[in-house]
């Protein structure tokens, strides 16, 4: 029986399927959705499927890996190797209904498939979402060809070495989103084929011929960059705006370019890093699930890597140091402290141990005199050691003070015609308001409230004093213990 509903598997042994080609083929016209999880392994196959006709009967159907890839260089996560000419999905369904494609990687085997996605041959739309996925070789990545489909979306593809074209759009399709596609190496990059169409924060480069073409006359391009000037601004006969150039010679984007490592330097982050367009209302993250914030142009957002610090002398360390933290100042000089720390150490050599360690706390500090503080602070390190003698460490560390402006008024007897102190004895016996002199033990604690209303305060009694019936305000007698500005 064909497959028409439900989950199932594509794994090496002992999944549903054992191939690529076997799931699209066994494919039948769909009773309910489908979701088919791919494991991160590496499949070779000598037989391409046949192409997809059947109808998506308004449900979805999903393709994901167990895990996504973890590089760009077509080493990690659900592999596919076709030994063959054919396509590895050559999509002709009906709709209405969802595809999904996401997080695969199809890789050129001993022969040159000629498509990695095509779409084409289709009478009733649906929703194609195509993202995350990478496309080593072939003759041409991905193509759409079909004037069915208006509104499919290509996003955070990266796509590299085809012998043709990387993306081939042949079709108008106003409504597609075609954005942070990474495309190189290829004959030619990008080709709209002077269709209506939008294309926003690609990043196509490194073109045998050309990293833009066929986007003269109708094509909308924003925020694109291109290595050999044919996707400036003037270039995009629909329009154009914020499209960046960079010189092959001088302006390389990349980590790594002849190792496939397409995630963006930091002379990338400079050029590229946050001239995207900010496309939050389409999707939200980049090729490998990080959210974006700056918008880099490409697949990959731009992450600031860790500070690294090494020490290379006997017993010395240098050490990189920023902290993160809300401290709410309690009075004079004082202030309130919270510590967590996360602490991972790693060493690597002859004799020494590799050791992960994760600890968290909360450390109270607290301050008694004149100008002394209590101090929160966040606390996240990392530190690597990896040779002898040496340790690298980053540290985030950030500390923010809040100011509390409510006065406090000591001075008063705590009696009935000064209702704002009570005390509560080291028993636990509420004493409520007092108008006699009291001897105030050690642990007693005073609740007080300013005049104003606007903060409470909590005192503990460090000795046994006793000065009339005035509260006593030295550090020497009471510790402020806790207070929370009143809201």
């Amino acid at each position: 029986m064909p497959l028409t509903s439900g989950s199932v598997t594509i794994k090496l042994a002992g999944g549903t399927y054992s191939t690529w080609a076997a799931f699209w083929d066994d494919l039948g016209n769909l009773t309910g959705n489908i979701t088919c999880t791919v494991d991160a392994s590496a499949f070779t196959e000598g037989t391409a499927p046949a192409p997809v006709t059947e109808t998506l009967g308004g449900f979805t159907l999903h393709v994901l890996p167990a895990s996504f890839p973890t590089s760009t260089d077509a080493s990690t996560g659900a592999r596919f190797t076709g030994n063959y000419t054919g396509i590895f999905l050559d999509m002709q369904m009906e709709g209405p209904g969802t595809l999904i494609i996401e997080g695969m990687v199809f890789i050129e085997g001993t022969s040159e498939p000629t498509y990695a996605l095509r779409a084409i041959l289709i009478d009733t739309e649906f929703d194609l979402i195509y993202r995350r996925n990478i496309v080593k070789g072939t003759t041409l990545g991905v193509s759409i060809a079909d004037v069915t489909l208006t509104g499919y979306s290509l996003y955070n593809n990266i796509i590299y070495d085809a012998s043709n074209t990387g993306m081939y759009l042949t079709q108008d399709a106003s409504s597609a989103i075609v954005a942070n596609n990474t495309i190189v190496n290829c004959d030619e990059g990008f080709s709209a084929n002077s269709k209506i169409l939008t294309a926003e924060n690609n990043l196509s480069y490194g073109s045998g011929n050309l990293d833009y073409t066929g986007i003269a006359t109708n094509t909308i391009g924003n925020n694109n960059a291109n290595s050999d000037h044919t996707g400036d601004d003037g270039d995009w006969g629909g329009g154009g705006a914020n499209n960046v150039y960079l010189d092959v010679m001088s302006s390389n984007p990349f980590n790594d370019l002849g190792a496939d490592d397409f995630t963006i330097s930091e002379a990338g982050d400079a050029l590229i890093g946050t001239a995207g367009k900010d496309l939050s209302g389409s999707f939200t993250d980049d090729f490998f699930g990080v959210t974006r914030v700056k918008w880099t142009i490409g697949a990959c957002e731009f992450i600031t890597p860790p500070t690294t610090v090494e020490a290379t002398g006997e017993g010395e360390v240098e050490v990189g140091v920023s902290i993160k933290h809300a401290v709410e100042t309690t009075g004079e000089g004082e202030a309130a402290v919270g510590v967590s720390i996360q602490l991972g150490i790693e060493a690597t050599g002859e004799g020494e141990v590799s050791i992960t360690t994760l600890l968290n706390f909360i450390q109270a500090v607290e301050a008694t005199g004149e100008g002394e503080a209590e101090i929160g602070i966040a606390l996240q390190t990392l530190l690597e050691a990896t040779g002898e003698g040496e340790v690298s460490i980053s540290t985030l560390i950030i500390i923010a003070i809040v100011e509390l402006t409510a006065n406090m008024n000591f001075s008063g007897s705590i009696s009935a015609q000064n209702p704002n102190w009570l005390l509560l004895d080291d028993s636990l016996a509420w004493r409520e308001e007092w108008d006699e002199t009291v001897t105030y033990d050690p642990f007693d604690a005073v609740l007080y409230k300013t005049a104003d209303g606007g903060e409470w305060h909590v005192f503990v009694s460090k000795v046994s004093h006793n000065i009339g019936n005035i509260p006593t305000t030295s550090p020497a007698y009471w510790r402020r213990y806790y207070q929370e500005q009143f809201v």
